[in-house]
């Protein structure tokens, strides 16, 4: 039987861009946990931003479907992901059009 090496996690933290210059949403980065108690913690400590705001924390469950979000601050992405704005946006940007570019694979077979 094999083994992972990681433990598997309950829940993540998502840190998204929605930019309205292409419509489009952009995964900035984001954690797992590998508890409800982690996850629970580091959730009450991501700062709702009241007003409008074109950042969101989203927290998933294990199958990585939405459980809750809320409106973040810019800074606040800089401070849960430790990067410049500038480069986060730049870097999902990147990740997004190499998803987009990526030639369908070759299904294996068993």
């Amino acid at each position: 039987m094999a083994t992972t090496r990681f433990p598997r996690s309950i829940g993540f933290i998502q840190i998204a861009f929605v930019d309205a210059r292409t419509d489009e949403t952009l995964v900035l980065g984001g954690l797992g946990y590998v508890t409800s108690t982690e996850l629970d913690s580091a959730w009450a400590e991501v700062p709702a931003f009241e007003g409008q705001s074109c950042f969101q924390a989203d927290r998933l469950d294990a199958s990585k479907e939405l459980v809750c979000d809320r409106s973040i601050s810019a800074e606040a992405c800089e401070q849960l992901l430790g990067k410049p704005i500038a480069t986060l946006i730049e870097r999902g940007r990147a990740r997004l059009r190499a998803q987009l570019h990526r030639p369908a694979g070759r299904l294996a077979c068993a």
